[in-house]
């Protein structure tokens, strides 16, 4: 596939071309430059008319949509959330699972695993593992009953299928502590997530090897000035990239602001956290073992406690950006290559560069998709863009 893209906006990974062109042939970005586009025999071409292109997003926590979610293990159900998550600027994702049984994830896993070979729309670049190695006091919308401490056998079942690439614990547990080194030899990022765990504690999870915080501020020790708890040890250490949805209902605009003034775009990456009600009416809705309540954007459970979200990335963009008072061109490694980085992935996609894989996204003045490229193939269009 051969594919020009021109009279664009285009946000390359040092610099920004106010006009100019790219090209795509064999999945990767094989040039680009200010100005009107040579001659080239291509199969393809977009006039971006002016939209800025950018980077696809990858959205390293999602658990569902369309009715359906990750845990429930169906692949055809993982090709409807790629399909889905495209439309809205996604160009690849980890699946997330639920606290559950182990056979349950490990149904999930392979289910994964399986979808990342056949998937349709955003690439599915593995899996995160969200639990069960949490703490009950901060479950949130995780199951309680089904948290446990970690068990190395059961460890290496989850790790040993390979498609595992990000998996959150809560770390002031010794039985979940001693995972971290066996998770880093596999290439695994470790999060720190639903945990009680005190700065000092949280501090000493960073020094073991956890790189990364779980959607911030929510199922975590808070931030008091005299306790400064997970929240403080997230803002302060360098060494960690912090997750964020940007809903506006699990963290207020200001909140969001604070957080990036103190991570800045090499350590902030916007998830959505949604869930099987995204992209659906308002109503009740499956989550796992739960029943949860949407409406409009919020989902809880029937006791009120939020649920996940129900919000699309794009959406997430354009709530960020008013938040933290920045156009876009200034913070879009929040929305792909500093969760690459996260992953390992960065070599390959995250950034517009020469011989990266064409993941691509075209954006209106307004931040609203325009069309979606998945490895040079365009995998959504509105109607009116040629």
């Amino acid at each position: 596939m051969t594919l020009l893209i021109t009279n664009a906006r285009i946000l390359t990974e040092h610099r920004m071309i106010e006009r100019g062109w790219l090209y795509v042939a064999d999945q990767y970005i094989r040039a680009f430059a200010a100005g009107d586009a040579p001659a080239f025999d291509v199969k393809r071409i977009i006039d971006a008319e002016g939209a800025t292109l950018a980077p696809g997003f990858i959205d390293l926590h999602v658990h569902g949509a369309l009715g359906t979610e990750a845990i429930v293990g169906d692949v055809d159900g993982l090709h409807q959330m790629s399909e889905f998550y495209a439309r809205h600027g996604v160009t690849s994702y980890l699946p997330t699972t639920l606290t559950a049984p182990h056979s349950q994830i490990m149904a999930a896993l392979n289910a994964i695993k399986q979808a990342q070979t056949t998937s349709r729309g955003a690439a599915i670049l593995g899996a995160h593992v969200e639990g069960p190695y949490l703490n009950r006091s901060k479950a949130g919308a995780q199951f309680p009953e089904f948290i446990r401490l970690a068990a190395m056998p059961e460890v290496q079942e989850l790790l040993d299928t390979g498609v595992v690439r990000l998996i959150a614990i809560a770390p002031e547990f010794a039985e979940n502590r001693q995972i971290i080194a066996a998770c880093m030899r596999r290439g695994v990022t470790v999060a720190i997530a639903h945990t009680a765990a005190s700065f000092e504690e949280a501090i000493a999870s960073f020094d073991l090897g956890i790189a990364q915080v779980t959607h911030t501020y929510n199922a975590m020790t808070p931030l008091h000035h005299r306790d400064p708890g997970v929240v403080g040890a997230a803002l302060a250490d360098p060494r960690v990239r912090c997750e964020i949805i940007c809903d506006l209902l699990h963290v207020d605009a200001g909140a969001i602001k604070v957080l990036f003034n103190a991570k800045g775009t090499e350590g902030t990456i916007i998830i959505t956290d949604a869930m099987a009600a995204t992209g659906l009416g308002d109503g009740e809705y499956g989550l796992g073992a739960h029943r949860v309540h949407k409406q409009g954007k919020k989902v809880t459970l029937l006791d009120g406690t939020l649920a996940g979200s129900a919000i699309t990335y794009d959406e997430s963009v354009r709530h960020f950006v008013q938040a933290v008072g920045k156009p876009f061109h200034e913070v879009w490694p929040v929305t792909s290559l500093t969760p690459a980085q996260a992953i390992g992935e960065a070599h390959q996609r995250g950034s517009i560069a020469l011989n990266k894989l064409a993941d691509l996204v075209l954006l209106d003045d307004d931040l609203r998709v325009q069309a979606t490229i998945v490895s040079g193939q365009v995998v959504y269009q509105r109607a009116e863009v040629a």
